[in-house]
């Protein structure tokens, strides 16, 4: 529609511009439109480094649209104008479409009960603001049609492929029960503040991400201040019971598990991102503290703050792990828990102007250079072995065979080339039955699946990565069996013993890629 640039340009920018609105129009609503603290929260969110390590495309989707129907659907009912209320009615349909079609049910299940649980705290809490009359119900049944309609015959035109997905060994076949995460998981990650600089040496970087929260130290701060509020009689205060109650479901599913029948009556059987949803509800419950804190002058004493700056520091020095250790030396971890501290230090004794700029920093420094500002898409489209790939492809139309990573064949995937091991969303079987006739190895390609791929003389093996992921040593002759043109590889393949015999001819060899010709 736009080409590489502006297309890309425009679903880039517009995706950030979007998660940040609506984030900022959360916090809004949680914050009663206290509009520095939801700037704040607005960047805290939406450039988390969980999000921005996977912008594209299931995690960021499903947090923008789960909370997009919290924010339009408190609007639907409160509005008291008229075009708010019929704007909300024309996008709630669209947004739970997107919502739906994201497809990612591990984060779909727990978004969307978070949103449900937000949306109804805000209404208890505004129910005076309620503007929902018993006709509404109509509008309602319509909106419901209109997105049911749209969703099935979305869903209808991708059956097979989603009958594909979820009869897979993983993910289809996975049951989760939870109690498989540790203790520090309940804590904000220190290895996210320098992912954006240097590659983790124990995982991956995307993975190793989180948000940045005071998720345990709010737990305590809300039990002190509980008591003061209930007094008060503070309405906010029901909103503070229905995070907590939510945080501590998700910390038991976390730590503890549920057992199997609760686990499926209740959808968590598909939850394997449920730290990535704690770390968000985390993050809201943190800017409801701080928006409690700033709005009450006294509900801390000052032997209660000190405590909890205290415990808050003390903790984390028990959270550094050796796998941590292995990344960056102790002393950095030190320095980052200390600023932390003086951040936490600052919010409690009611430092706004230094809690933000000390808040800001982190947020610039940590997540909004994950993803640097980039101009045009020649990095990808002009490199060498783009255009080479590309000169093939004109000569002769055919499928490219790439070998040592997984980051060649999305390149050339990219530049509109045929990648036969590229990703694989769904099992590819009629490919997989060309070297693998008797199914024997049917447990390593019936998944969503990277390939890894070497070529020797060997005989062809499989061997299993990760849950997404399989090593395949590929032999040489058994290439000849796929509807391959072409092979991209670091190795040279001369120097196999079954290269004569082969039939495929050296090309070219741009840097430190050689580019085979399959066949005559």
């Amino acid at each position: 529609f736009l080409g590489n640039d502006y297309g890309l340009s425009w679903y880039w920018c517009l995706k950030t511009i979007l998660i940040f609105l609506v984030m900022f129009e959360l916090i809004m609503i949680l914050t009663k439109k206290n509009k520095y603290l939801s700037f704040l929260g607005a960047l805290l969110l939406a450039f988390a480094p969980n999000i921005q390590w996977f912008f594209v495309p299931h995690l960021s989707d499903v947090f923008l649209w789960g909370m997009a129907l919290t924010v339009l659907g408190y609007h639907f009912f409160t509005s008291q104008k008229k075009w708010l209320k019929i704007l909300t009615i024309v996008l709630l349909p669209l947004t739970a479409i997107g919502f739906v079609l994201a497809m990612y049910p591990p984060l779909q299940v727990p978004v969307g009960l978070l949103a449900i649980v937000l949306l109804v705290s805000f209404l208890i809490r505004d129910k005076e603001k309620i503007t929902f009359h018993k006709k509404d119900i109509w509008i309602v049944v319509l909106m419901a049609l209109v997105a049911i309609l749209i969703i099935g015959y979305e869903l209808y035109q991708s059956l097979d492929a989603i009958e594909l997905l979820y009869n897979t060994d993983y993910p289809g076949s996975r049951v989760i029960l939870g109690g498989d995460y540790v203790i520090q998981d309940a804590f904000t990650n220190l290895v996210n503040m320098f992912l954006p600089y240097r590659a983790l040496t124990y995982s991956n970087n995307c993975e190793a991400s989180g948000f940045f929260h005071f998720g345990p130290i709010c737990f305590l701060i809300f039990a002190m201040i509980y008591k003061k509020l209930k007094e008060q009689k503070d309405r906010d205060l029901i909103v503070g019971k229905f995070l907590t109650i939510t945080l501590i479901v998700e910390l038991f599913f976390m730590l503890i598990g549920f057992p199997y029948l609760l686990s499926k009556i209740t959808l968590f059987s598909y939850i394997n991102r449920m730290e990535s949803v704690y770390g968000f509800t985390a993050s809201i419950y943190t800017l409801y503290i701080v928006y409690m804190l700033f709005k009450h002058k006294e509900l801390l004493t000052r032997k209660q703050k000190n405590l909890c700056i205290g415990l808050f520091f003390v903790s984390y020095l028990f959270m550094i792990t050796e796998e941590q250790l292995s990344y960056l030396p102790f002393w950095i971890y030190i320095l980052e828990i200390l600023l932390f501290t003086v951040l936490l230090a600052f919010v409690l004794y009611q430092k706004k102007a230094l809690s933000y700029i000390v808040a800001l920093s982190i947020i610039v420094y940590a997540g909004i250079l994950i993803n640097p500002i980039t101009i045009g898409t020649d990095d990808i489209t002009e490199h060498a072995v783009v255009k080479e790939a590309n000169a093939l492809r004109n000569e002769e139309d055919g499928y490219f065979l790439t070998t040592d990573n997984m980051v060649v064949s999305s390149i050339l995937l990219a530049n509109g080339n045929k990648v036969i091991n590229a990703v694989n969303y769904y099992p590819d079987f009629a490919k997989w039955e060309l070297i693998d006739p008797e199914g024997n190895h049917r447990v390593y390609y019936n998944r969503y699946l990277h390939e890894i791929i070497t070529i020797g003389d060997g005989e062809t093996t499989f061997d299993l990565v990760s849950p997404d992921c399989i090593s395949l040593k590929l032999n040489l002759l058994d290439i000849l069996k796929l509807p391959v043109t072409y092979i991209m590889t670091l190795q040279d393949l001369s120097e196999l013993s079954s290269y004569e015999d082969s039939g495929i001819q050296f090309v070219k060899q741009v840097g430190s890629y050689r580019f085979y010709k399959v066949g005559s």
